[in-house]
């Protein structure tokens, strides 16, 4: 799938920083994650999709800060965030 036309234009200010895509099981929102996160990579970031079922969180929607399972949520990116840490 094109995104940007070649050359794509390059975030150099973000491609350093470890990104990560948090995604919930919620398909209205999983078609717009995955873009995104194509797209960063091909302005030459480096982007670690985070599947939630892939941790045993099942349920969630789009607004996952909001919801009752919200804590297990940010153990997932908050593991992720220290595994990024030297």
């Amino acid at each position: 799938r094109v995104l940007q036309a070649d050359p794509p234009r390059r975030l150099a200010n973000l491609a350093g920083i470890p990104i990560a895509c948090l995604h919930s099981d919620d398909p209205r929102f999983s078609e717009i994650n995955r873009v995104a996160a194509l797209f960063l990579r091909q302005a030459g970031c480096t982007v670690d999709d985070l599947w939630l079922n892939e941790h045993g969180i099942t349920g969630n929607g789009h607004f996952m800060t909001l919801e009752d399972n919200s804590r297990e949520v940010l153990g997932v990116a908050l593991r992720w965030l220290d595994e990024q840490s030297p």
